[in-house]
């Protein structure tokens, strides 16, 4: 792992979930992903995720990244709770992503976001690497995480932030599949 990116792994206070870095360099970008849309980091520290993950200069977004993602009069463009944002029903997200949790033996009584905060999902999927876990991996990328990307990419078609959004989608989809044994 770089220096950066074990900069920003240990960027944020206690991870959304307590878990350590892999040293997988693809579940280290997940976890930088995590990070970055964590609503935990400030904007210096965003800013060396987002050098982390070899995006560039974060500033000519960081005065846009509160208004688009988190924060908005009356509700900000793009929502990063996985099921308002896909229009699904929040309790059975929810309560599957719980079932994921405990399946990879997390804590989840502790953590300050809700289990279908993005930076959340993205963290699971991390430590599903980790622990090897190819189905849960496919899982939270087919279900959740790679329709969230295309869909708000596709929203913020035109913007600057539909990069970002595109590499989160090659990202995702360079995640390996699981065995069909």
């Amino acid at each position: 792992m770089s220096a950066a990116q074990t900069q920003a792994h240990h960027a944020a206070p206690e991870g959304v979930l307590d878990k350590p870095a892999p040293d997988d360099d693809g579940a280290i970008d997940l976890l930088l992903w995590s990070r970055f849309f964590s609503p935990m980091l400030d904007d210096r520290e965003r800013a060396e995720v987002f050098s982390a993950l070899g995006l560039g200069s974060f500033e000519t977004l960081a005065g846009d990244y509160w208004g688009t993602f988190h924060l908005g009069a009356p509700q900000s463009p793009v929502t990063v709770i996985l099921h308002a944002e896909l229009q699904l029903d929040g309790g059975d997200v929810r309560e599957d992503l719980v079932r994921v949790m405990e399946h990879l033996q997390l804590d989840w009584a502790a953590a300050p976001l809700p289990p279908d905060h993005l930076a959340v999902v993205l963290e699971l999927l991390a430590v599903s690497f980790e622990q090897e876990e190819p189905v849960l991996q496919h899982g939270l990328i087919t279900r959740w995480l790679l329709p969230w990307a295309t869909q708000v990419g596709q929203r913020l078609e035109g913007t600057a932030w539909q990069p970002v959004l595109a590499r989160l989608a090659d990202d995702l989809r360079q995640c390996p599949a699981p065995d069909a044994s």
